[in-house]
């Protein structure tokens, strides 16, 4: 039986991604999660307010989908704010 060469690093590298580029997550979702997913960071801010208030006319499901997605942008905007390098005027 013939041994085949694994891929190096960097064809595995070009590999993912081609692969990335190609799969679109949005595809997957139900339409309900795609419109918050789509929503800007203005409207998304708005909905997450209207959540809160208990006075939003999304569905239970839309939601749980606004709360999550509006504290995971929050969480990934701290890391990255934690992560920028020292103000040189500071």
């Amino acid at each position: 039986m013939e041994q085949k060469e694994k891929p190096s690093e960097d064809q595995m590298q070009k590999i993912m991604e081609q692969l990335q580029s190609q799969f679109d997550p949005r595809k997957l979702m139900t339409p309900g999660q795609r419109e918050i997913a789509e929503l800007s960071d203005d409207d998304l801010s708005a909905e997450y307010i209207l959540v809160q208030s208990k006075i939003s006319n999304r569905s239970s499901k839309q939601r749980e989908y606004i709360v999550t997605r509006y504290e995971l942008d929050a969480q990934q905007k701290q890391i990255d704010s934690n992560n920028l390098p020292p103000n040189p005027l500071d």
